[in-house]
């Protein structure tokens, strides 16, 4: 149980059951196994564009949630599975829990899911970043991305 993630309870049920129904630990599963071979190439490419275009997009993408009834949505998946269900600890769903207590109202409520969007978005750049063999094109400049594919031996 030393490799699991604590901090994951999903995961640590997950190994929990494993352990119950074998009697081994999750690892053992794991050990023994050879590499996956994939008979194809793998190639990342990353999109980028100015942070500036990146949150407006991500801005107006909140509020056409809003529009197509984010509110009503989130409000049918509380009153069916509780508050407290893992789906709505996401982005865009728990933002709205004070908001039905009457703690906070739907123009802070908007607000706060463009903000933590943002914020997820800003991560995710982060980390892929630093990943390893991954190629990065301005978004939107095909050309580019064709000609990069075609010197892959991909296009």
């Amino acid at each position: 149980f030393a490799r699991i993630d604590r901090q994951n309870p999903a995961r640590v049920l997950r190994a929990l059951e494993l352990y119950r129904a074998t009697g081994q630990p999750a690892s053992t599963f794991r050990q023994g196994r050879p590499p996956k071979v994939r008979p194809w190439q793998t190639l990342k490419v990353g999109l980028y564009d100015d942070r500036s275009v990146l949150y407006d997009r991500i801005n107006r993408r909140v509020e056409a949630m809003m529009d197509a009834g984010l509110e009503a949505e989130v409000r049918t998946l509380v009153e069916t599975y509780g508050p407290e269900a893992p789906g709505l600890q996401s982005i865009g769903y728990q933002e709205w829990l004070p908001y039905f207590a009457g703690e906070r109202d739907r123009a802070e409520v908007v607000r706060l899911i463009q903000r933590n969007s943002r914020r997820y978005a800003k991560r995710q750049l982060t980390y892929y970043r630093h990943q390893a063999a991954l190629q990065w094109f301005r978004a939107g400049d095909h050309e580019a991305v064709l000609n990069w594919l075609e010197a892959q031996g991909a296009g």
